[in-house]
């Protein structure tokens, strides 16, 4: 699912969906307007006021998700997924200066607009801080329909995790108490966590998806990639009984060693 786009036009009402007549020397400017009450709408998961914008035969595309065609096949999608868990809010923000925008004309006269660029989303759970999630590419055409800009055809594509800012520093810890977290441990599923040593560091596959772990303490673990950590807990032997993976600070798998 997710992420779609924007349109024109300073004297819009969202209350009545009303517009007015698009002017030719305003275009960029109404533009930028309405496409400010659009995500407004958005990030407030207002569907009646997003549901104005749109054209009946909108268009949408996906990278991820696929297609759909029809305003109200889109307004469900977002009922449905971003705007169905009252913890989950999910916020979109543009990047930096890289939105850009052009007229459509035929025989001189204005008849639409494209508009493009990067955007990011953000995601609050909860009464957790807000994080960023993804980020992607998207392009928009609008046409003028009966004196008012909609948006016509939504292409959102590129879809990529956002960078994460790994503040986390690594210690050295002596190759035997590494070796003592080794082995296989198994979720209640049954999937195996293989675990192995290499250098300083340890190793988690998890069905073929390998993870690097650096040691912050002696039972600590993190993935310099993404806010992932990994928790062991020792036997009084030393040896790793549990371990704990927690992603974004909640408890993402459970898995004990010689199950």
């Amino acid at each position: 699912m997710k992420k779609q786009f924007s349109a024109t036009l300073a004297l819009l009402l969202l209350s009545t969906g009303v517009a007015a007549q698009p002017k030719p020397d305003t275009w960029e400017s109404d533009v930028r307007q309405l496409d400010a009450r659009y995500w407004k709408a958005y990030n407030d998961c207002d569907l009646k006021a997003m549901a104005a914008f749109n054209a009946n035969d909108l268009e949408f595309y996906h990278d991820l998700g696929g297609s759909s065609v029809g305003k109200a096949s889109f307004i469900k999608a977002l009922k449905d997924n971003i705007c169905s868990d009252p913890e989950l809010h999910i916020r979109r923000a543009a990047v930096g200066d890289t939105v850009k925008m052009y007229p459509l004309r035929k025989a001189g006269q204005l008849y639409g607009a494209v508009i493009e660029g990067d955007h990011a989303f953000y995601n609050k759970v909860r009464d957790k801080p807000e994080v960023m999630g993804t980020l992607a590419r998207f392009t928009h055409v609008l046409l003028v329909k009966n004196g008012v800009w909609q948006v016509s055809r939504v292409m959102s594509y590129d879809h990529r995790a956002a960078p994460y800012d790994n503040k986390r520093i690594a210690i050295v810890l002596p190759a035997a108490q590494l070796d003592q977290l080794t082995g296989t441990y198994k979720t209640t599923k049954k999937t195996p966590f293989r675990v192995t040593r290499v250098g300083n560091a340890l190793s988690m596959d998890v069905q073929g998806i390998v993870f690097a772990m650096h040691p912050s303490d002696a039972s600590t673990f993190f993935v310099k990639e993404r806010d992932l950590t990994i928790t062991f807990a020792r036997g009084p032997d030393g040896k790793g009984r549990k371990l704990t993976v927690r992603e974004d600070g909640d408890v993402a798998e459970e898995a004990m060693a010689g199950n």
